[in-house]
């Protein structure tokens, strides 16, 4: 169509996992994104006055970690 293509960039890195992430989920509503880099916990960030701040860890039941996840379609639960 002519317009030239949109580039992309890093706005910001999540640095709380001590590794790369295996698995992520965005809540429907866009404001939270949960987290896992493969052990036995799963990190939910969201926006906090403009910077993605960690606002709850949670363990998982599994020993070996998550390795997938989904939030419910409400966003008041993930799976």
């Amino acid at each position: 169509s002519g317009d030239a293509p949109r580039e992309w960039g890093c706005l910001e890195t999540l640095e709380d996992h001590g590794r790369d992430a295996i698995a992520v989920a965005w809540s429907p509503d866009g404001s939270r994104l949960a987290v896992t880099a493969g052990r036995s916990l799963v990190k939910v960030w969201a926006d906090v006055d403009g910077r993605w701040r960690c606002v709850a860890t949670l363990r998982s039941a599994e020993d070996k970690g998550a390795r997938s996840f989904s939030w419910c379609p409400d966003g008041s639960m993930l799976a």
